[in-house]
């Protein structure tokens, strides 16, 4: 029997070590791998010869904007983002506009973005209050809470987060946490208002105002069956709590962004508004010891917290004017590519930290290349090196902290359920190709 479509003569990485294959795609999943002698007949064969094939890689952590805010990002660009930096699958934050609270607004929010994604979307939802947890369990893949800006009327004292925690898990739920202590940052922030340097931005955003926010949510488990997942943690002391709490066999998860491990805020001073992130960058050494903590997996998962904003918002002045966050969908990728050709971290970890990790931790059946799987392909040029210019990206943001770093790795095809829909540096799929995650479906 025919399959639809061949992909010959490309490398794999099985157990750690390259090797040449196929792979065979019908019905939107992958129905072989092996030699190219072993392939199906195939009605369109894909030339893959000197192409690395990725499982399409999972980011659990994007603000994709659109509605009110479409002017920033809308779920087209942002998933042709997506698309361009090898991503198949992703997760999309409630700090929407107007916010995703409630289940009727995260279903209404579904209806305008299945018109227009090209890759898989899933959604968090920021409960308003404890009812909406149940009204949302078919349709959220999870409950993120921001606890030093809440984004809803949610509570977020000790109490009230023991609660949510108990309420997700009785229904099989994830809690998601951005862990800072907000009463500690508010109070920083109107002291050091009066400077209108950047270094103020950090003097207001300690680690210790993340490790606060940590010891208290890790205080809050009390369920064996609890799962918390802490975003973008930046801080060395939040680390160690959060391994403390896995030695206690609490079911903690963790995610870095390339940007906490590869910058510092020692070099802010050139980055200007851009460097404007939340948690800020750390000092360098730090940095160094979040890609250390990768690399032996105290940190799960990579995601790069996706969060455009126009060049001309970065650029304002003083610093409590500057929207925070930075594109990340289309560096995240030949960034950590480049660590692997540097020697620095295995190919088999950016693989397992990408894309296996965030497919297993967020319950997606995707994440790997095999046979039955969904056919969600990434193949990359390993040879090819090139400067990251943000004018040339698919994201509205043009800007980057990384532009006119040399990387190695560019992605050249990106298949989501079979489907090519980045080919080149074109996108090729049309709008609303893509498909809605919903929980327990293909990542």
């Amino acid at each position: 029997m025919a399959s639809e479509i061949n992909i010959p003569a490309v490398k794999l990485c099985v157990d750690g070590e390259l090797t040449e294959g196929g792979i065979s795609i019908s019905d939107g999943k992958i129905v072989r791998i092996g030699k190219e002698s072993t392939l199906p007949r195939s009605d369109t064969t894909i030339q893959g010869r000197g192409l690395l094939a990725l499982p399409g890689l999972v980011d659990v952590h994007v603000h994709l904007r659109d509605l009110e805010l479409s002017y920033k990002e809308d779920y087209f660009s942002g998933t042709s983002a997506a698309a361009a930096g090898g991503f198949t699958s992703l997760i999309d934050m409630p700090n929407t506009r107007p916010v995703t609270d409630t289940a009727e607004r995260l279903t209404q929010k579904m209806e305008v973005a299945k018109r227009k994604i090209v890759v898989k979307v899933g959604f968090n939802i920021v409960p308003s209050n404890l009812a909406e947890v149940e009204k949302s369990v078919d349709l959220a893949m999870g409950y993120k809470v921001n606890l030093v800006k809440p984004w809803s009327n949610l509570p977020v004292d000790k109490s009230s987060l023991a609660s949510l925690i108990r309420r997700a898990t009785s229904i099989g739920k994830m809690v998601i946490f951005h862990a800072e202590d907000g009463a500690m940052v508010g109070k920083l922030e109107d002291r050091f208002r009066e400077s209108t340097s950047l270094r103020s931005y950090y003097a207001a955003h300690p680690s210790k105002a993340e490790d606060i926010a940590v010891a208290r949510v890790l205080d809050c488990i009390v369920e064996e069956a609890a799962k918390v997942h802490f975003c973008h943690i930046s801080s060395l002391r939040s680390l160690r709590l959060i391994k403390t709490a896995r030695d206690q066999g609490k079911r903690v998860t963790c995610e870095a962004t390339p940007h906490h491990m590869y910058l510092s805020k020692e070099s802010s001073s050139k980055l200007g508004g851009i460097s404007i992130m939340d948690p800020p960058l750390r000092r360098r050494e730090v940095a160094t010891k979040l890609f250390y903590g990768l690399k032996r997996r105290a940190i799960d998962i990579v995601a790069t917290d996706h969060a455009p904003h126009l060049l001309e918002e970065k650029k304002q002045f003083p610093w409590w004017k500057i929207p925070i966050g930075i594109p990340g969908l289309e560096t995240a990728l030949p960034l950590m590519l480049t660590e692997v050709k540097k020697g620095n971290i295995a190919l088999g970890r950016v693989i397992e930290a990408m894309a296996e990790a965030p497919a297993k931790i967020f319950g997606l059946n995707g994440g790997a290349l095999k046979e039955g799987g969904p056919a969600d392909i990434v193949l990359v040029d390993l040879k090819r090196s090139f400067k990251i210019d943000s004018s040339l990206f698919f994201s509205k943001a043009k800007y980057s902290p990384f532009d006119g770093r040399r990387v190695i790795g560019k992605v050249a095809k990106t298949f989501v359920g079979g489907r090519l829909v980045f080919d080149e540096d074109r996108i090729v799929a049309a709008a609303g190709t893509g498909a809605i995650l919903s929980p327990g479906t293909a990542g």
